[in-house]
């Protein structure tokens, strides 16, 4: 097996995910030395078109996990993606609670899209409601980890292995979850910066105050803020957050897998 190019294709609202795709595309084309391309699916304009690849690409595609699963938003623009046999490398980021389904969705989903899955993993960064949980993850460590999965895959890429895990097309079921309205402070200079950076374009260009779309609890718009300015204070999102950091502090260590004989 050989590869011309390879490809970081990723939704990543808080750049988290977004870190560690590219840590794994870097290493894996010096290992190669195949070109590097990205496409970074994560604002709703960039999801308007679809992407077609070939057996000369490998291609890392990365999602966050919500909830156990992967984003009910990325779902449409996964499933238009033409495989064509390229490879492929699934990847999952999560707020150090757990993976669950994600990584078995994001596999199967990129199989009926027809490519060739070579290993997959899932990896941690800082959870999107808190600062604290698995803060400023991903971290050193986490990104020697995704180094070291890159160099371990592009071996056995070199080798030529045969493929060693059948992947289930499963059925996924996207749930409709509560809705959120991310709230704004008095001191906000509409400086646009939430509006640019909202991957469901839920906030008015215009006026920052302005919700105009469904919220998908990413907290980009929370995150991203020079000046803490937005912030959410819906009672469930609140104990949810809560509980989660009650419960989840103990540092979790990333996964991975290849798939490659």
């Amino acid at each position: 097996m050989s590869a011309k190019n390879v490809w970081g294709v990723y939704f990543s609202a808080t750049k988290t995910t977004k870190t560690i795709v590219e840590s794994i595309v870097n290493q894996l084309s010096e290992n190669l030395g195949a070109n590097i391309q990205y496409n970074n699916f994560t604002l709703p304009k960039a999801r308007e078109c679809t992407s077609m690849f070939t057996k000369d690409d490998i291609v890392v595609v990365g999602v966050p996990v919500y909830s156990g699963h992967i984003p009910q938003i990325t779902y449409d623009f996964l499933s238009s993606l033409k495989g064509n046999g390229a490879m492929v490398v699934p990847v999952v980021v999560y707020g150090n609670r757990a993976y669950e389904w994600a990584l078995d969705e994001l596999e199967s989903i990129l199989t009926i899209a027809g490519f060739m899955v070579i290993g997959g993993g899932a990896f941690i960064g800082e959870h999107s409601y808190s600062n604290i949980l698995a803060q400023q993850r991903p971290d050193s460590q986490d990104i020697g980890k995704a180094k070291l999965f890159a160099v371990e895959l592009s071996g056995a890429i070199k080798k030529g292995g045969r493929i060693t895990k059948h992947i289930e097309c499963m059925k996924i079921d996207m749930l409709p979850s509560a809705p959120i309205v991310p709230k704004t402070k008095d001191y906000c200079t509409n400086c646009g910066v939430c509006s640019k950076n909202c991957p469901s374009g839920a906030i008015s260009t215009i006026n920052a105050n302005e919700i105009i779309g469904n919220c998908i609890k990413c907290c980009a718009c929370v995150k991203n803020c020079p000046i803490q300015a937005k912030y959410i204070d819906n009672p469930n999102f609140l104990e949810i957050k809560e509980r989660l950091e009650n419960n989840f502090m103990s540092r979790k260590e990333p996964e991975y897998k290849i798939y490659l004989s």
